[in-house]
C-alpha cells in the first residue's frame, strides 16, 4: 500500500497537471472558471479517477468508468456535472480523508491486478499496459470538451504519471528530437537501453 507521503505527492503532482486545463478556454462554464483548481482537494479528485478507471480496465468496466469520467474531471476542476448547472458542484473529497481513500483505491487496484491472468507478463509491465489505456482514454475524454489537443495530451499524461507514482512506475520519456546540424550528421548512436518500470520495495509482498 502506498506511504502517506507518496498519496500526498501523487495528489499534489496531479493537482499541478490540471493547471493548465483549468486556464484553458474550453473549461469555462457560463464565462466562469474554476477556483482553486490547483489545490490538493483538484488534485485528489483527478487522482481518484484515474484510479477508478485503473480498477475498471481490470475488472471489466471500462466503458461505465468513460461514460460518467467528464463530469469527474468537471467535478475536479470545480464544475457542476451536465444537467446540474445553478447547482452548488458535489463535494471533493479532501485533505486526510481523500488521501486515504487514495491509499485504499491503490491496495484495490493491486487486489485487482493480482487476482486476473497476466499471460506470463509480469504485474508492473502489466500495470503499465493498463495505466497507457487510460491515460489514451483521459486524453481523448479531455479532448471532447473542447480544450485543444496538447492541453488535452498534457493533463492526461500528468494525471497517469501521478497515479503511476503510487505503484512505483515511471513515466516514459518523451520522444526525443533530432538536433539541426550545419554539417553533415554524424552516424546516429545506439538509443540507450529502456529502463523497465520499477515497482517500489512494498511490491515484493504480493503473490
Amino acid at each position: 500500500m502506498p506511504t502517506d507521503h507518496a498519496c500526498r505527492t501523487a495528489a499534489e503532482l496531479a493537482a499541478r497537471s490540471l493547471a493548465p486545463l483549468a486556464a484553458s478556454p474550453g473549461t469555462t462554464h457560463h464565462g466562469r472558471r474554476a477556483d482553486g483548481a490547483e489545490g490538493l482537494s483538484a488534485g485528489i479528485a483527478a487522482l481518484l479517477a484515474v484510479l477508478d478507471g485503473l480498477w475498471a480496465g481490470l475488472t471489466g468496466e471500462l466503458s461505465e468508468w468513460h461514460a460518467g469520467l467528464g463530469d469527474r474531471i468537471h467535478g475536479a476542476l470545480g464544475f457542476p456535472a451536465a444537467g446540474t448547472e445553478g447547482l452548488r458542484p458535489a463535494r471533493q473529497p479532501s485533505g486526510w480523508q481523500g488521501l486515504t481513500l487514495i491509499q485504499v483505491r491503490a491496495q484495490e487496484v493491486l487486489t485487482a491486478l493480482v487476482s486476473r491472468p497476466h499471460g506470463g507478463r509480469a504485474l508492473p509491465s502489466e500495470l503499465a499496459r493498463h495505466l497507457d489505456l487510460v491515460e489514451d482514454v483521459l486524453a481523448g475524454a479531455l479532448r471532447r470538451t473542447a480544450v485543444s489537443e496538447g492541453t488535452a495530451v498534457r493533463c492526461a499524461t500528468g494525471l497517469a504519471a501521478a497515479a503511476g507514482s503510487l505503484f512505483g512506475l515511471s513515466p516514459s520519456p518523451p520522444p526525443r528530437t533530432a538536433p539541426h546540424h550545419s554539417e553533415p550528421p554524424h552516424p546516429a548512436r545506439p538509443a540507450p537501453p529502456v529502463q523497465e518500470r520499477r515497482p517500489p520495495v512494498w511490491w515484493d509482498g504480493l503473490p
